[in-house]
């Protein structure tokens, strides 16, 4: 069958399968005149397009004429069009092989109207004749635009045609609707002018083949294409399919046409005709590129094909192979295609060949072949036996490299095992958890190991297994939290921080780490973290903060026994203790005596009240003596019945069962012992026994100041020395009695003035100027006067106490040995120098000499045995941290000699390893004509200091944003542990705890009215990134249970990402404010009544007194009834003045009994 002419028939045509009755192929007529489309056909039997009587009888007609019939059959049918409208048929049926398989070609003529109509045949006859002249031409054209113009020529003159149109859809699409190109028909020169453009343009309507009349839908909508079209006559379409689509329109302009009813008849075969053709241009077009492209996909293909013949030799390879492998494909015909693959693949790939011979097709997935230099070449290959294939006649292999997805598939499954194995030891429980399902998958054994799992086989759980195990009053914060994440389409990453259940029933405080896995809307598809187990860490703050708070409360000034109580009382709340002692130990270290008590239950008042009550022990007597001897935190229990415990009576009587002792350690020594005693187990001791024994470390240098300090008030009453305690400002704070006497005053006349106004002259300011604290000299000489006006030499040394922000100054009077100083300079020089080191390493070098003397204390602070190790520049200068090294070796020879010792802090390696901060002064030592002679230096360990200087660092850093809110009551929320820490402003009023969990139900929230609310509010400040400041006035229960109004206010710290991390505010007491508002209100209110008395009540008095007394004036007669009415109206006036009084008194009293009181 000649599918050219199948196609481009104007009448109607199909191929169908007689065993199914299904349609194999249909021509572009039929689907015109039918009304189906292609697809539609294809899915329809021959039997759709019968009425039901006409079907049967078709039915019946196949069955009469059976195999013998024939190879033609001829019968006149009703079909069936799509819309309903039925036509009579001419159908000739011929039996043919399509597509190798048995079918029947029909051909379908329309003979509706045939019989009866004779003119109407003879003019169908004619327009058939015509338009087989039409389509002979149109069989010579060789493109679309040839075939339009031959189909213009011929109908030109015949039909009177005035203009004609070619409008044609470009391959893209514009806006809402296709894209046309309209052509001009030009008769003249027989052609199609170039396009006039292109215009987005969309048919509301598909205009169907017809001649159309102005004022006509179909004609409106095709002049909007068409240029100039101002014309009344007709407008003639023929519509253009490709693929059962309009691809285009050709439009003919004319007044007349010679086959009045037919024009649509002919229209339509010519558009069938103009349609089959256009469809062939189309395939031969999309043919040739498909061969283009093949031989293009050939040649620079990523595959490489190749044909085996039955022996395994190459009989063709691919040109791709000059690409891929570097090599001309001659080279590969006639070589075994086995040659070519690795040796440890030759056997696989070898029964892979011997397989496709006998399944037709097979897949190899990854073999090595065709390698180069030890480089190795990963293959896939599809093998498909063709040996019966004229043309190929042998095993077609379709080969693709997959060298680097190989190497990525190792290099992931490396990286998904390193993972998992990273998982297994990983301390923390990692989870992935699928969004769309809800479950989630966990990685490793951590959850079991950290939280008890219950069930330890499982490797999925659910959503909710997490959600229920979150601590009830961290789970509305969370599941917040989490919620928002989510929804932010741009995050990426989540902490949180939470109580999560153990299996046992107890929670741990857990870091959970997340992020998120999104697709391009930002819909999370899954969620991968970690959770961590923080307990530990979470107690270790708690222990800081313990040591801090226990440090800053003996640091405070005072006397040492209420220090050291200050200090107990905290270490009694922390621990749940009940009775507290501290020990200290004797200036001879032979024993601890006691020092002082604290109790927080009164019925421990029995213990250690009674006379001779032990007080004093010797080392391993007692609790307190065992702590000294072991130097480390000792738990007894049992404590009525412990014969180690000397006072067990005491004990059984006060209750008490438990006790532990806490030794207080200064360096090596044991100075001091905490105990605390409990009626209950000793559980919480064992807890807190590590971070215990820190704390006694810590507090150690506070009570050696605090011993030192007690030592020193001794000391300044009994000194011959001038001492003084002097502040920043030069004011003296105290001083001993020596002192006075060498100003020959009284003590009291001494403290609170300036210390340089004793001095003489210039030496006033230069001991101000000696006592400041960047001041780096430490000794003196200064000239001052007593009362008699007497000069006295005193030499001064100070120590600045930057914990106390104070001096302590030590001074000498030399009045005397002045006299003899420039004889005894060099020896002075070395008495100041032994002065300045007291108690610091010291060291000296020759300046000729490489070898530097040091004392013992340096060798101990440098952590060097001085039999080992030889202080040489080099040597010492290796002892530095390196990122200090730079101050020994810049120290400029011009400064020492012109500003002389050089002070500066670094840091030291000891011998240890360990790292350590010293103080170190330098001094160059010359003759008399200024040449150095000797450098020597002073080197002290202040590592304590430092750290004790970063805590008040830190210190002030909270104090400078508590002052941010308010002077009242501070708190401070760290949002990422979820704690709040307050200050005690409040205690006195308000029932609330100073250091608590952030949550709902915490101690403040619980007494404030309309709690929730308050919470929300804060809440959704928190979560607005762009506000950093909130504030709420609300009421709050009292104690008593009253009611007071606060004003709470904050200033919220965030990180890069808007995230609250911080807020630091204040409640502020405004009770009494509102109070006063309520008093000044009510003396308003009493004012303006005196006051509307004094102009209203007085005035009707007054003016009667007036009136009487212009009447005297005017000469009346005085007589009694006048002066009776003037006394009467004084009377009156009298009166309410009176009461004008008593009332001003009522106010007066008033506001002394309410407002002046409070």
């Amino acid at each position: 069958m000649d599918d050219d002419i199948f196609e481009v028939s104007p009448i109607p045509m199909w191929v169908y399968d007689p065993s199914t009755l299904r349609f194999l192929a249909v021509n572009m007529e039929a689907v015109v005149q039918y009304g189906y489309t292609k697809e539609e056909f294809m899915e329809m039997t021959i039997a759709e397009i019968f009425p039901s009587s006409g079907a049967a009888m078709m039915h019946t007609r196949e069955k009469k004429q059976g195999p013998e019939a024939g190879d033609r059959t001829v019968r006149v049918d009703l079909h069936l069009e799509k819309g309903g409208r039925l036509r009579k048929v001419k159908a000739k049926g011929s039996k043919i092989r399509f597509k190798g398989k048995d079918a029947e070609l029909v051909i379908a003529v329309d003979i509706t109207h045939h019989e009866g109509l004779g003119e109407r045949v003879t003019g169908q006859r004619e327009g058939l004749e015509f338009l087989e002249g039409i389509n002979r031409q149109l069989i010579k054209a060789s493109c679309a635009d040839e075939a339009v113009t031959s189909v213009f020529s011929m109908l030109w003159e015949p039909w009177g045609l005035e203009k004609g149109y070619f409008l044609e859809v470009s391959d893209e699409a514009v806006g809402t609707g296709p894209t046309w190109t309209v052509k001009t028909y030009d008769f003249p020169t027989r052609a199609l002018s170039p396009g006039l453009g292109t215009a987005p343009f969309k048919l509301e309507h598909c205009v169907g083949p017809g001649a159309y009349g102005p004022g006509h839908p179909y004609r409106k909508e095709l002049d909007q294409v068409l240029p100039e079209v101002t014309m009344d006559g007709l407008m003639m379409v023929v519509p253009i399919l490709s693929e059962g689509n309009r691809s285009g329109y050709l439009v003919l302009l004319g007044k007349r046409h010679p086959y009045g009813k037919l024009l649509d008849l002919l229209l339509s075969n010519i558009g069938s005709s103009l349609s089959g053709l256009v469809e062939k241009f189309r395939s031969l077009g999309v043919w040739h590129l498909h061969e283009r492209k093949f031989k293009a996909l050939v040649e620079r293909s990523s595959e490489l094909i190749a044909i085996l013949n039955s022996e395994g030799r190459i009989d063709y390879f691919s040109p791709s192979c000059a690409n891929l492998l570097g090599q001309n494909p001659g080279e590969f015909i006639g070589t075994f295609f086995l040659e070519h693959v690795h040796k440890s693949h030759r056997e696989m790939v070898s029964e892979k060949l011997k397989k496709v011979r006998k399944k037709g097709r097979v897949k190899l997935k990854a073999f090595r072949a065709f390698e180069q230099e030890d480089r190795p070449r990963w293959l896939e290959m599809n093998l498909s036996d063709m040996h019966g294939v004229a043309g190929v006649g042998g095993t077609v292999l379709n080969m693709v490299e997959i060298t680097e997805l190989k190497v990525e598939q190792e290099n992931a499954k490396m990286i998904n095992e390193r993972y998992r194995l990273a998982a297994l030891a990983s301390k923390d429980h990692i989870y992935d958890m699928d969004m769309k399902t809800g479950m989630v998958t966990r990685m490793g054994r951590a959850l079991e190991s950290l939280f008890g799992d219950d069930d330890p086989y499982r490797t999925q759980y659910p959503y909710g297994f997490w959600k229920d195990r979150i601590h009830p009053a961290d789970r509305e914060k969370v599941l917040w939290l989490v919620d928002g994440f989510i929804s932010s389409p741009y995050k990426e990453n989540l902490s949180l921080s939470y109580r999560f259940r153990r299996a046992d029933g107890s929670y741990a405080h857990v870091l959970d780490f997340c992020s998120a896995i999104r697709d391009q809307k930002g819909k999370v598809l899954r969620i991968v973290g970690s959770l961590r187990d923080i307990s530990r860490a979470i107690h270790h703050e708690e222990m800081k903060d313990l040591m801090f708070r226990v440090s800053y409360a003996m640091g405070q000034p005072g006397k040492l026994d209420a220090s050291m109580k200050r200090g107990l009382v905290e270490l009694l709340i922390h621990t749940g203790g009940e009775l507290g002692e501290v020990w200290l130990r004797s200036k001879d270290g032979s024993r601890l005596y006691l020092n002082t008590t604290a109790r927080r239950k009164s019925r421990t008042q029995p213990f250690n009240a009674k006379k001779g009550t032990l007080n004093q022990v010797r080392k391993g007597e007692g609790l307190p003596g065992h702590v000294w001897k072991f130097s480390s935190v000792q738990i007894w229990e049992g404590l009525a019945n412990n014969p180690l415990f000397l006072r067990s009576g005491d004990a059984r009587e006060a209750g008490l069962d438990s006790g532990m002792g806490i030794p207080i350690v200064h360096g090596t020594e044991v100075i001091g012992v905490f105990l605390v005693f409990t009626s209950g187990t000793a559980h919480a001791f064992h807890h807190h026994e590590k971070y215990l024994q820190e704390i006694g470390l810590q507090v150690g240098a506070t009570v050696k100041n605090k011993l030192m300090e007690a030592e020193l008030l001794q000391f300044m009453g009994i000194s011959s020395n001038l001492l003084a305690i002097v502040d920043p400002d030069g004011k003296v704070i105290r001083c001993n009695a020596a002192f006075a006497r060498v100003l020959g005053k009284e003590r009291r006349d001494v403290v609170g003035k300036g210390l340089d106004s004793f001095a003489v002259g210039e030496d006033s300011e230069r001991l101000l100027s000696f006592l400041d604290p960047l001041d780096r000299s430490d000794f003196l000489v200064v000239a001052m006067k007593n009362r008699a006006g007497d000069q006295k030499w005193v030499a001064w040394k100070k120590n600045f106490s930057k914990g106390e922000q104070v001096f302590y100054c030590m001074g000498q009077d030399i009045s005397e040995s002045k006299k003899a100083q420039y004889k005894l300079k060099n020896a002075y020089r070395r008495l100041d120098s032994a002065q300045r080191i007291a108690k610091l390493g010291y060291w000296s070098r020759n300046w000729d000499e490489t070898n530097s003397e040091w004392s013992e204390q340096t060798y101990r602070i440098f952590g060097v045995d001085p039999r080992e190790f030889e202080p040489t520049y080099e040597k010492v200068l290796e002892r530095f941290h390196p990122h200090d090294r730079h101050l020994m070796e810049n120290v400029p020879l011009d400064r020492l000699k012109n500003s002389g010792p050089v002070k500066f802090v670094h840091r030291i390696l000891k011998g240890c390893g360990t790292t350590r901060w010293v103080a170190q002064t330098v001094n160059l030592v010359l003759d008399d004509e200024g040449n150095p002679t000797m450098i020597e230096g002073v080197v002290q360990d202040i590592t304590e200091q430092r750290e004790s200087e970063d805590k008040i660092k830190l210190n002030n850093e909270r104090f400078s944003l508590a002052m941010k809110a308010t002077r009242e009551m501070i708190w401070d929320i760290d949002h990422e542990s979820g704690s709040i820490l307050r200050s005690g402003a409040l205690t006195h009023l308000v029932a609330y705890r100073e250091k608590e969990r952030f949550s709902i139900n915490n101690s403040w929230l619980t007494n404030v009215v309309a709690g929730d609310a308050v919470w929300k509010s804060y809440m959704l400040v928190c979560g607005n990134r762009d506000k950093h400041y909130w504030q709420m006035e609300y009421r709050v229960r009292n104690k008593k249970g009253e009611l007071l109004y606060v004003k709470d206010r904050c200033y919220i710290i965030r990180d890069k990402e808007g995230r609250p991390t911080r807020a630091v505010g204040a409640i502020e007491d405004v009770s009494e404010t509102r109070k006063h508002m309520d008093i000044i209100a009510e003396q308003n209110r009493k004012l303006r009544e005196i006051a509307w008395k004094q102009s209203h009540l007085v005035r009707a008095p007054l003016s009667n007194i007036m009136l009487l007394t212009s009447l005297l004036q005017a000469g009346c007669p005085v007589d009694r009834e006048i002066l009776s009415n003037l006394s009467i109206a004084a009377g009156n006036l009298d009166a309410i003045v009176h009461q004008i009084n008593q009332e001003v008194q009522a106010v007066e009293k008033y506001l002394s009994e309410t407002f002046y009181k409070n």
